[in-house]
């Protein structure tokens, strides 16, 4: 499934892939109405959220081979698993941010895309509501290249 700007209603998720610019104001506005934490304090969280510059011309979704970041929605124990194969791989923990703001879209997709790393993200009410995020679950980025050489070292990874 390919979408473009147009199929995403989320401004926040448009800004987070480039397709929007100069919207944090209105973001932090809504989202000091909608959690009750002041502006100032929710423009400080948004502008801790990646952005890619360069806007991506289109996103497309699906179980490609050979897409840049894979996102997956895992359990506890599943996310587990990939980080001891990190860890197996680095000989290092791994590090992570946690946001509840524009958290899948910014926070792990757009994020492991400019980091090339894991990012995890327990998701956002709205990801959460319309993304299909079920309960127990969290939502994890993993780039391309970075699961190719936890694959090639460590065999297919069983998320089981």
């Amino acid at each position: 499934m390919a979408l473009s700007p147009d199929d995403i209603c989320c401004n926040g998720a448009k800004r987070c892939f480039g397709w929007l610019k100069n919207i944090d104001m209105e973001l932090a506005r809504k989202l000091a109405e909608k959690t009750g934490i002041t502006q100032t304090l929710a423009l400080k969280m948004i502008k801790n959220v990646p952005v890619q510059n360069e806007p991506f011309a289109g996103l497309s979704l699906g179980s490609h081979a050979d897409g840049d970041v894979y996102i997956s929605y895992a359990s506890p124990e599943s996310a587990m698993k990939l980080v001891r194969h990190w860890q197996k791989t680095t000989g290092c923990n791994l590090e992570t941010d946690i946001s509840s703001i524009l958290s899948v879209c910014g926070n792990v997709a757009v994020k492991s895309f400019i980091t090339h790393k894991i990012s995890i993200s327990y998701g956002c009410p709205d990801s959460r509501k319309y993304g299909g995020i079920e309960q127990g679950q969290l939502v994890m980025g993993i780039p391309h290249k970075l699961a190719s050489e936890i694959c090639m070292i460590h065999g297919v990874i069983d998320t089981r």
